[in-house]
């Protein structure tokens, strides 16, 4: 985390962030820096017995979600909390969404340390689907904080090399579905809450920006020198409803541009955030 590279900007299109949102997310970040801090130790200590191939390593990247919802009053009780989250996963636009739990242990949801969490990496040799992008770990807080740990899709896809790629379109459904969920999640608490989103990627360097099943044309090598990259912005609920594509281009704009500054057009998003909203995957 302390050498990601960190890149901050608003949630809405086109527009530069002012000096205020910069203020504002600085301020945020010692309380959300130590959420996320406190998750990803968590993690170390429930991966550490596992042994150093096993897929719930994670062992060519990852990338977290964490959301922080804004100037609301905490949830009364875990057993709220849950209900709110539940309710708002009710809506699922892909097969394997955000903040997943599977119906028996040790893969439920559990209290630990005043929060809600659920890790799928536990050792289970009953089940069928256990690679990276299926061992995901995520917390609840409260407060209206999130967190969510997860491989990359790519590295588990047919005829691709696990490590070698990053899909042109993964990023927008990954992180836009994500959106639309806590979008759902943050009104249980008020009525149009804003919240921050931060996206941090692991793994990146030597990557190439392709497009799986060849949906998308991609002329070029278009390669990533870094290893990390965070990106962040904030956005009211009904933006998210009303304007996901305005709210997710730029702020994935510059991860993709470290892909040998490739340029990611904003019909792309509009398409693809249409094609998540209706299921199509």
């Amino acid at each position: 985390m302390l050498d990601a590279i960190r890149l901050i900007v608003q949630g809405h299109a086109g527009a530069a962030p002012s000096e205020e949102a910069r203020d504002t997310l600085n301020e945020l970040h010692a309380n959300s820096d130590s959420f996320i801090v406190d998750a990803q130790r968590r993690w170390q200590e429930l991966i550490n017995p596992l042994p150093r191939d096993d897929a719930a390593r994670m062992p060519l990247g990852y990338y977290e979600l964490s959301f922080e919802i804004l100037d609301v009053l905490p949830a009364p009780s875990l057993v709220e909390l849950r209900r709110r989250l539940d309710a708002a996963k009710q809506i699922r636009h892909t097969g394997w969404g955000p903040f997943v739990s599977l119906h028996r242990e040790p893969f439920e949801p559990q209290p630990f340390e005043g929060l809600i969490e659920t890790w799928l990496g536990a050792p289970d040799d009953g089940r069928p689907l256990r690679t990276p992008a299926h061992c995901d770990f995520w917390r609840a807080h409260p407060d209206g904080r999130l967190f969510l740990q997860r491989g990359y899709d790519e590295d588990e896809s047919e005829g691709v090399q696990a490590g070698s790629c990053i899909d042109v379109t993964l990023p927008i459904w990954r992180v836009g579905e994500a959106m639309l969920c806590v979008a759902r999640f943050a009104r249980s608490f008020d009525e149009n809450p804003t919240f921050v989103v931060r996206c941090h990627y692991t793994g990146l360097q030597n990557r190439i920006l392709t497009s799986i099943g060849h949906r998308r044309v991609m002329f070029d090598n278009y390669v990533c020198n870094d290893r990390e990259a965070t990106v962040e912005t904030r956005a009211a609920a009904t933006e998210i409803d009303d304007n996901l594509a305005e709210v997710l281009h730029p702020m994935l704009v510059p991860l993709y541009e470290r892909f040998t500054f490739f340029e990611l057009p904003m019909q792309i998003v509009i398409e693809e955030t249409e094609r998540l909203r209706q299921g199509r995957f």
